[in-house]
């Protein structure tokens, strides 16, 4: 099981805190989370997260944005002042 930057992953046992929902912050040889009720960071190895992940919820795709009308350039634009 592989998981990516932005993936919340929740826990067999929650934290201290009372929280069960992490977020992976690093990717590498190790992974690093960070606890999203507290803040708390810890980074274990692929196989202590393995055992220690009970459901995880890949990142949500950016949705594709549609300009707005003030962003759009329609070719009415007035002339300068003076001038016509």
């Amino acid at each position: 099981m592989m998981f990516t930057l932005g993936t919340v992953i929740t826990t067999k046992k929650s934290h201290p805190c009372g929280g069960s929902r992490w977020e992976v912050v690093r990717v590498g040889a190790d992974y690093k989370i960070r606890c999203l009720t507290c803040g708390r960071v810890v980074m274990l190895s692929p196989d202590e997260l393995k055992k220690r992940v009970r459901s995880a919820v890949p990142p949500a795709c950016p949705a594709a944005t549609t300009p707005s009308a003030s962003d759009t350039d329609n070719g009415s634009k007035e002339s300068p002042v003076g001038g016509k």
